[in-house]
This record gives C-alpha cells, structure tokens and sequence, in this order.
C-alpha cells in the first residue's frame, strides 16, 4: 500500500521550552501605591518611604505585605491631606539624600578621573609620582 505525498507530513520538531523571567510580564508601578503604601518606583523596583527598603518584585501583594509589616508606624495611621502631605515630604528626603549622593559620587569620580591624568602624563614623560 502506498500513501500518496499529500498525506505524508513531517515529524513536528518540538521547540525548546523558554525560561519565565520576570522582565518577560512588563509588570508596571501603580501610582496610586504611593499614598497606599508609602513607596515610590525607582527603575525597575519599589523603595518603600518608610524604611528605605528596596522590593524588586513589583507587585501589588509584595507591596502589601511589606506595608503590613510597618501597620504600627506612626505615618501608617495617617488619612486624607496629612497623608498626603507625609508622603511629599518624604518623597522630598529620598529626592535630597539621592541628590546628595550623587553629588558627593560625582567629587570622587572627578577626584579619580584627575588622579588618572596625572598620572598619565607623569607616565609618558617616564617620571614617578
């Protein structure tokens, strides 16, 4: 017996199964956890106002319950425009503190990128520093 060719099919070839990550659900910050749960969205993470603690997995759950966790924290209790204006404060500080940072990273690299060139050009005239 023979099978005419347009019955003939070719072995499927199964494709590998791919990895899940995380940066593959495009999961995105929601504003309104702000004033919720006192954190703030910094690249691809949560940082919450309270603590400074940095959540990696933004998700609503994870934002709750680290938010349970800080249930007895005085600003916890806060409602309506004292909420509000506790959140831009602090909002305020991690904006001063980031700032401050960087100023003070940006002098060191400016100190070290001298440094290099000094000694760069001690080097090319074969002297010692």
């Amino acid at each position: 017996m023979w099978l005419s060719h347009s019955k003939l099919t070719e072995p499927r070839i199964m494709s590998k199964k791919q990895k899940w990550t995380l940066k593959d659900e495009n999961r995105l910050f929601n504003e309104e956890w702000e004033l919720q749960y006192f954190l703030i969205s910094s690249k691809d993470k949560m940082v919450c106002l309270l603590c400074s603690t940095v959540i990696t997995t933004i998700k609503k759950y994870n934002a709750n319950q680290h938010y349970i966790n800080h249930s007895n924290h005085k600003y916890a209790i806060l409602e309506g425009e004292a909420r509000k204006t506790i959140l831009q404060q602090l909002k305020n500080e991690s904006l001063h503190r980031q700032q401050t940072f960087n100023k003070f990273f940006q002098q060191n690299n400016n100190a070290t990128e001298a440094t290099y060139k000094v000694a760069y050009i001690l080097g090319k005239r074969g002297k010692t520093i």
